[in-house]
Order: structure tokens, then C-alpha cells, then sequence
């Protein structure tokens, strides 16, 4: 099925007007107290972070438009949050960070927040999510040493690999 069908079946999906997404990470440990994307159906948004006992820092983000449709397609897959209030695992792991997820449209909002979910359909968009923040803390990375130190750039490379 070629792309312009499926991002075409999955806008006749029930919710799929909406209008925002966002997938959040709250940690009281590590580096970051806050990662978040926000993101629109086409894929246009910001993404938001706090680095720990640093100002908030907004950058502008567009996904390519087939990185915008697996989104999408993700997003359907669960249904468009139908089901958040049970995305939490009965297993005992460790503390992970919360993860919040919430979707705005024309019908209201829906949200689901938790820690870890063995739904495969919920890991897989939070592994989406997760892949994406790391690109753009990385870009980020590389952005502020190409301003400020040009001899970290070979190191900042070599994370990327």
C-alpha cells in the first residue's frame, strides 16, 4: 500500500482530526528533568527539554513527511489513546521516568501516563518518541559546539554512530 492511501485510511480513523500530541518524560533523576515533543498531525511541533538546574529550551521541529505518517500510523495503533488509563505494567521495574501522553482534538483530550506498559503497540510509540529525543538532543549537542566549541564536534560525531 503506497503512502498517500495509508495516511489517507488513517485520517477516515475515528480521532484522527486531532489536533496536538505530546509525549512527555519526567525524570527526578538523571540529566534532564523534562523532555517533551509536541506535535501537530503533519508532523510540524516543538520539542522542550530542562536540562537539571538549567532554563527550559524550546526548538522547532518538522518530521519529513514518511517519518510524520509512521506517527500517525503508531498513533492509530493504539487506538488513539482509547485505552490509556491501562497502559501501566502489574510488573515491577525500575523507575524509568513517567512517561505522559495526551491527544487534543475536537472530541477533548485524552491522556495516559506511566512508567513502563508491556502493550507492544504503546512501546512501540514511546520507542518512537524516545529515538526522536535523542536526535534532537544530539543535534542540539552539535548545534551549541559548532557555536561555542568546534574542537567537541569529532566527539559529538562519534556519538551519533
Amino acid at each position: 500500500m503506497n503512502n498517500t492511501v495509508l495516511i489517507a485510511l488513517l485520517f477516515l480513523l475515528p480521532q484522527s482530526d486531532f489536533t496536538s500530541f505530546s509525549y512527555c518524560i519526567e525524570n527526578t533523576r538523571g540529566p534532564f528533568e523534562l523532555k517533551c515533543v509536541e506535535l501537530d498531525p503533519t508532523g510540524k511541533g516543538i520539542f522542550r527539554f530542562i536540562p537539571r538546574n538549567v532554563d527550559l529550551i524550546e526548538i522547532r521541529i518538522e518530521l519529513s513527511s514518511g517519518v510524520a505518517t509512521e506517527f500517525v500510523k503508531l498513533l492509530a495503533d493504539t487506538s488513539y489513546l482509547a485505552d490509556g488509563a491501562h497502559y501501566e505494567s502489574n510488573r515491577n521495574v525500575a523507575n524509568l521516568g513517567t512517561k505522559k501522553l495526551t491527544l487534543e482534538g475536537p472530541t477533548g483530550i485524552r491522556a495516559a501516563e506511566f512508567n513502563f506498559s508491556t502493550r507492544r503497540e504503546v512501546r512501540k510509540l514511546a520507542s518512537f518518541f524516545d529515538r526522536l529525543i535523542v536526535q534532537e538532543l544530539l543535534m542540539f549537542d552539535i548545534d551549541v559546539a559548532l557555536e561555542f566549541d568546534l574542537l567537541a564536534i569529532p566527539k559529538k560525531l562519534e556519538q551519533i554512530e
